[in-house]
């Protein structure tokens, strides 16, 4: 099959033959039944097909109200070999309704970069969810309390206090990304 032996040569340049995160681009709004299917009929682990989701405050009709969105609109990860040995995986994910195809190039699949799906984990709990964060302001700026962005003040590109959010950039399959954390208790 063309589409499987384009994309071998790929994985090779990128380390090796073993388990990667890759990103599946499916429709939007359907994240997460593209998720379950993965789960459910595609048989990868719960814990290996992510949605990532942030909780954060929005303003509707006069009133605060804490909501869970889907940080990458359109994106499903997943942690699997696409290997030579792993190309069942391949098209057990093509066989998703809700996919259209694994992100890359063209002509080739890559992998999120390590450094990059490491931090962006860090940031998440077991579901998925990157939780609120608790943030003041000091005489020099902004700083985390608690959450997952504590300690990391210098990965914030931009602060929206008013819709309580701090912005922060990362790269995920070679597109540079701003994401969007909550933040509570900004003063």
């Amino acid at each position: 099959n063309k589409g499987w032996r384009q994309h071998v040569h790929v994985l090779k340049v990128f380390g090796g033959y073993m388990k990667r995160w890759y990103v599946i681009y499916v429709r939007t709004g359907r994240e997460e039944a593209a998720r379950l299917w993965l789960v459910k009929y595609g048989d990868f682990p719960a814990s290996e097909v992510l949605v990532p989701r942030t909780v954060k405050y929005e303003w509707k009709k006069g009133r605060k109200n804490l909501v869970t969105t889907v940080l990458f609109r359109g994106y499903v990860f997943i942690h699997v070999d696409l290997s030579a040995q792993g190309y069942h995986d391949y098209y057990r994910i093509k066989k998703n309704p809700y996919a259209y195809h694994l992100l890359g190039d063209g002509n080739s699949i890559y992998p999120v970069e390590k450094k990059e799906m490491e931090l962006l984990l860090q940031f998440m709990d077991a579901e998925g969810m990157i939780p609120l964060t608790k943030a003041c302001y000091d005489g020099n700026g902004i700083k985390f309390t608690s959450g997952p962005l504590c300690g990391k003040e210098d990965m914030v590109m931009k602060v929206n206090r008013r819709k309580e959010r701090a912005y922060i950039r990362v790269n995920i399959a070679g597109k540079i990304v701003a994401i969007a954390v909550g933040l509570e208790n900004l003063e």
